[in-house]
């Protein structure tokens, strides 16, 4: 994978996806391999990637800086919201995955994260469950709040000692 001298790599954009990526703060390059051309990107833009190959998105900054959509075609009205992302100085990446019903975090370098809350691929209402997460906010005090679009709530959760969430 290319590597560029003050830019990380933020995202790939899946081979089979139409995508849109919506730029949040600072600005993004978008490598779009078949096409072999760059975009780039500042606050309030946002660009359509095509599907059939896998594009790279590069930011200035090591914080992620973008929403990315995805949809199945050029004529779908709906736009589907993957994740909202949000970045811990510990070096955690916390994903609310709607597709999967599910909060995933990540720890910066590592190849596999894992599920804080939601079961992956299964949606319902019990506090056990998420249906479509679309978002996730921190307080001062840790405790991470969750808005679960499908369920209509915003559920929040407490990490405890042992790095375990307790559904509130």
């Amino acid at each position: 994978m290319k590597q560029y001298l003050g830019l990380f790599l933020e995202n790939y954009i899946p081979q089979n996806l139409n995508t849109t990526i919506e730029i949040l703060k600072d600005e993004i390059i978008v490598e779009m391999l078949n096409l072999k051309k760059n975009t780039i990107l500042n606050v309030g833009q946002n660009v359509s990637v095509p599907s059939r190959n896998y594009h790279n998105v590069y930011t200035v900054s090591s914080i992620p800086s973008c929403y990315m959509y995805v949809y199945l075609n050029q004529s779908d009205i709906e736009i589907v919201e993957l994740w909202n992302r949000y970045c811990d100085n510990n070096g955690f990446i916390y994903i609310a995955d709607m597709i999967n019903h599910r909060i995933v975090r990540w720890k910066e370098g590592e190849t596999q994260g894992e599920v804080l809350c939601g079961i992956s691929g299964e949606s319902g209402n019990s506090t056990y469950h998420l249906d479509r997460p679309k978002s996730l906010a921190f307080d001062v005090e840790g405790n991470l709040y969750v808005a679960d679009v499908g369920n209509s709530r915003v559920q929040k959760f407490t990490i405890n000692s042992t790095d375990y969430l307790l559904s509130e």
